[in-house]
């Protein structure tokens, strides 16, 4: 596709926006009764998949705002969420970890998500669902990749 004209239907912004509301709709209820806000949720699934993340790890691979993602971890750790600890060898920096209740938590939201998930993807085979982890995990490393051409 170098240099070829792509000719696409730009209701691909759309169908983006569509999903992501879907995904906030789907977490309002969750949100709710945990007392929790868009990026704490954001931010305890970050360290769900990687327990010990540092506040410049989620800032930077969930591009979020370092100032909020500072606020949040602060008032996630004051709502027994995340524990912290400073990092062996530099007293500046710190490892943050889900407690357990946050596991719990994320657990049932994940259960959630699955059903969602389920009933997102009614009708599509297992071949289908393939090829279809295949093109956002492609269409992702491309997005990487051009944003870290567009930085140097």
């Amino acid at each position: 596709m170098n240099g070829e004209k792509l000719e696409y239907d730009n209701d691909c912004f759309l169908w983006a926006r569509k999903l992501k509301s879907f995904f906030r709709e789907f977490s309002v209820g969750f949100r709710e009764e945990y007392g929790l806000k868009q990026i704490d949720l954001e931010i305890l699934f970050f360290l769900y998949r990687n327990p010990g993340a540092s506040i410049g790890d989620i800032h930077r691979k969930q591009d979020l705002n370092k100032g909020q993602v500072s606020i949040a971890m602060n008032a996630l750790k004051k709502s027994g969420y995340i524990s912290v600890r400073e990092k062996e060898g530099d007293r500046r920096y710190y490892d943050y970890s889900l407690t357990e209740l946050a596991i719990k938590r994320l657990e049932k939201i994940v259960e959630g998500r699955n059903r969602m998930l389920c009933d997102l993807f009614k009708g599509f085979s297992k071949e289908e669902l393939g090829v279809f982890q295949d093109m956002v995990d492609r269409i992702g490393n491309n997005i990487d990749s051009i944003l870290e051409e567009n930085k140097k």
